[in-house]
């Protein structure tokens, strides 16, 4: 960083002042949530190049930012601001957490060793403090006799007695007029002298004093040394970077087959017979067993969630006999044109999915000849999502219901087969390696119903049963944007079958609804479906993962809130379970005993709802750097101008512990949580918006339509 960036910078710094530019403390900012067992130490030179690239690469693509990439905020704002970017800028800054942007990435620099070499300081702090930078510079252009004097004071003012460190002194400056001194040469001179180069022996001190003076050199190059701690955050970045790519290069080559896979459930749907031959199969007539279950299941459970009068015969059709019910011909049809030749066709959990949800009465009416003909309508590509909010409406209800439908149709049919995508040959995969013609899918001819079983195993095109079925299940429903069913938990519930029954056919009598309620508990129990979200697996794999991405790209954790008290959590040493945020812990378990009026994050979010200029004031602390006294300052005038810390002598432990500066420190840190959370908010719908703009040549679920002018951001860039 040059000293004109510097000083362009801080004249567009509205945090600075001529009354308020104190020192950040590097030790409290840096060390004190960092994990003692991890060993950050530097990287050798060829890593720390790697890390230097990787960074100079990012900001190469971020042609036109004239600012250092100091705040991940204030660069999303301007990358908002251009309506378009290139694919890899994008991904790689939603993929990004702590390694790009200097707010977060100084928090992995080096901390010290407490014994002469002195932390890394950060970008932050060169750019706030006068005295830091003019230090940094100096030590950066300091000469060798210069370095040697001060490791000699150091010995002075640590040990009082210079007698061994003159000793040492002296060789070293005889040796300084002969070659250029480095840690190295320091090193090997004190090995060949018999002077022990470890702490606390004085000989340290000389390398000490010009591995600092190095250290300062590459900071005023680079801006940062980088770590084993950076190393981590950027592996991260590039693990994630990568699963994003593979999940775009897989979605692509998914949605080139997807027209084959619709027609062969079409297909399916044409050979459904209106007069099925007779089968006596073991397997067959097992699944058909199964298969009446789950849908006798799903008309119960979608009558509990939508209350459609319609399926109401459901309670009275499941006490006939077998084959007197009459939706027994329509699922015994439709699982016929699925069994053919004593197996089931690969797609039947998908056919038999979309057969349940979308011709549900006509399958219930099956008996009457009219409904014979038709069992369920023609499948296509949905182009648009289900307006599905929240899961409590009446669509998210129905929907929920769907969606365990076809977990449960996905478990009864399972299948352990492999599909290739262009059901290729092996000598064909390697003659036509990956990628390497884009217009081979339009001159293969898919086989109907078939597929290759030698299809080898590091095919590209490969997917497994369930990915094929879920991608189909995301391509001609509606639901790419919620979350599957979470298999494996008890998802039945039992309930009175009068619950069944829809409200306005109750009888309005109260006396009677009293007589009725009485005798519920004599009622027979009926079993329905109880959703769970899968939060790990959406409907839309590329879709889900690109959202999370936006949604978690500015890390809002407890190591990047600002630091509080320092060396508080190491003061009670006579406690044996004194712990980091014990406090806090302590506060929220009591606080989830109080009802939800009362508890202080409940006010703290209905304080910040009021006062939207809290939020808009401490935006500036993300977009440029400030002292760690400032920010402080600026959440504690919040707590004490509404009384926020008192209100915690409701609790018991807090008169036990008496640790006010605890609790002062967990109040601030939810303070700073939510306020930090309302602005990433703000940003997830332009950065939403940003990304389907950009990567409008990846083939998405549904079309996005978005406006052709941008709105405006909540704040312009200065």
């Amino acid at each position: 960083m040059t000293e004109s960036e510097r000083n362009w910078y801080r004249s567009h710094n509205p945090n600075l002042n001529k009354d308020n530019r104190e020192h950040l403390d590097e030790q409290n900012r840096v060390i004190n949530l960092l994990n003692p067992q991890f060993d950050c130490t530097d990287l050798p030179q060829p890593k720390a190049d790697e890390l230097y690239n990787a960074r100079e690469n990012f900001h190469h693509l971020a042609n036109g930012y004239d600012e250092p990439l100091y705040s991940k905020l204030r660069f999303a704002d301007w990358l908002c601001q251009q309506g378009q970017c290139s694919e890899e800028l994008l991904l790689r800054f939603l993929t990004d957490r702590s390694f790009y942007f200097a707010d977060q990435r100084d928090l992995g620099n080096y901390p010290g060793d407490s014994h002469g070499i002195k932390p890394d300081v950060g970008l932050d702090t060169l750019l706030l403090d006068d005295n830091v930078w003019s230090d940094v510079q100096h030590a950066a252009n300091i000469t060798d006799a210069e370095l040697l004097q001060r490791g000699l004071e150091d010995i002075k003012a640590t040990h009082g007695d210079l007698e061994l460190g003159k000793k040492i002194y002296d060789g070293l400056f005889d040796l300084s007029q002969k070659i250029s001194l480095s840690t190295e040469e320091i090193e090997k001179f004190l090995h060949n002298s018999h002077y022990s180069r470890d702490f606390p022996e004085p000989g340290y001190y000389f390398i000490a004093a010009f591995e600092n003076a190095h250290r300062a050199q590459l900071i005023c190059e680079h801006e940062w040394i980088p770590t084993t701690v950076h190393q981590y955050f950027l592996e991260e970045n590039e693990r994630r970077y990568s699963e994003l790519n593979k999940q775009i290069r897989r979605q692509q080559d998914s949605f080139l087959c997807s027209k084959h896979l619709i027609d062969e459930l079409n297909k399916i749907s044409s050979d459904c017979p209106q007069f099925p031959q007779e089968c006596s199969d073991s397997e067959f007539l097992s699944k058909l067993k199964t298969t009446i279950a789950l849908f006798e299941q799903y008309v119960r459970s979608t009558l509990y969630a939508v209350r459609n009068r319609t399926y109401e015969g459901i309670l009275y059709t499941v006490k006939r006999p077998l084959e007197q019910r009459p939706y027994y011909a329509a699922i015994y049809r439709l699982l016929n044109a699925c069994y053919q030749d004593k197996r089931w066709h690969r797609l039947t959990p998908l056919f038999l999915y979309h057969a349940f949800s979308g011709s549900t009465k006509v399958i219930l009416r099956c008996a009457t000849e009219k409904h014979r003909r038709k069992l369920i309508k023609r499948i296509s590509q949905q182009n648009e999502p289900a307006r599905v909010k929240r899961m409590t409406t009446m669509t998210g209800r129905r929907a929920a219901i769907n969606l365990v439908l076809y977990a449960k149709l996905k478990n009864t049919f399972n299948s352990s087969t492999s599909v290739c995508l262009l059901n290729r040959s092996p000598k064909t995969c390697a003659r036509l390696p990956y990628a390497a013609d884009e217009n081979i899918y339009r001159r293969i001819k898919f086989p109907v119903g078939k597929s290759n079983p030698q299809c080898p195993t590091d095919c590209p095109f490969r997917r497994d049963a369930k990915e094929y079925l879920d991608w189909g299940f995301a391509l001609t429903t509606k639901y790419g944007l919620l979350q599957h069913h979470l298999n494996g938990i008890d998802d039945s519930v039992q309930i009175p079958e009068s619950e069944l029954l829809c409200k306005r056919d109750l009888l309005e009598d109260d006396e009677d609804n009293e007589a009725q309620s009485a005798d519920s508990t004599n009622e027979p129990k009926v079993s329905i479906w109880r959703y769970a979200t899968d939060y790990r697996k959406p409907v839309g794999t590329l879709e889900g993962l690109l959202r999370n991405h936006i949604m978690n790209c500015f890390p809002n954790r407890p190591y990047n809130l600002t630091p509080t008290t320092p060396n508080t959590y190491r003061s009670k040493d006579s406690n044996p379970f004194d712990a980091p945020y014990a406090e806090l812990a302590g506060l929220l378990l009591q606080e989830q005993h109080l009802p939800a009026m009362l508890r202080i994050i409940r006010q703290i979010k209905k304080l910040l709802s009021m006062h939207s200029e809290y939020v808009d004031g401490y935006r500036r602390f993300l977009e440029y750097p400030a002292p760690t006294s400032m920010v402080i300052d600026y959440l504690q005038g919040i707590i004490q101008r509404h009384n926020i810390m008192w209100q915690v002598v409701r609790f018991p432990e807090f008169e036990k512990s008496r640790a006010s500066y605890n609790i002062r420190d967990s109040i601030q840190n939810i303070l700073e949580y939510e306020i930090r959370a309302r602005i990433y908010d703000g940003m997830y719908n332009e950065l939403e918006q940003l990304a389907y703009r950009s990567l409008s040549k990846i083939p998405f679920l549904y079309n996005k339509t978005t406006e052709t002018s941008v709105k405006p951001l909540a704040r312009k860039l200065h």
